[in-house]
């Protein structure tokens, strides 16, 4: 039986001033259960990281109470393990985090693996307007394919 019921992949992205975050969510044998992002006003990248991993707990809560969420940003992890002092500005997110951790029986932040953080980015990139590319495939399922491309 997998140590983890959810694994949570979060990542954010940025261009032109414009920010999205990516959100997929797997099971604990690695099926993918859903998959979203969006763009969002922003004036920060961790902050938007913030706000996509408040997301993604709340959307895991569906599938699981142990919950492994990666995360792309080196001081995001160590924000949300308390290995590093928060940033002030995002205070009030932080705290939502927290909070809502706890309503798990596990959850575990951690930096995310090179094929965790392709798979999160790619949703992140399709959310500021970037064409995927054939490699990127399959992102979404075939009755999708025109919306990816």
């Amino acid at each position: 039986m997998e140590a983890y019921r959810v694994h949570v992949l979060v990542s954010a992205a940025e261009r032109e001033g414009r920010f999205a975050y990516g959100i997929v969510v797997r099971s604990g044998r690695g099926r993918v259960l859903r998959q979203l992002g969006r763009a969002v006003e922003a004036d920060d990248l961790r902050g938007v990281l913030l706000r996509a991993v408040l997301r993604a707990l709340w959307i895991a809560r569906r599938y699981g109470r142990t919950v492994r969420v990666a995360v792309d940003h080196p001081e995001v992890v160590r924000w949300l393990t308390r290995g590093q002092e928060l940033d002030p500005r995002f205070l009030a997110t932080y705290l939502q985090i927290r909070a809502l951790m706890h309503t798990y029986r596990r959850v575990d932040v951690v930096l995310s693996s090179e094929e965790e953080h392709l798979r999160s980015h790619r949703v992140a990139r399709h959310f500021l307007g970037e064409p995927t590319r054939p490699a990127d495939a399959p992102l979404w399922p075939r009755s999708y394919a025109s919306v990816a491309s």
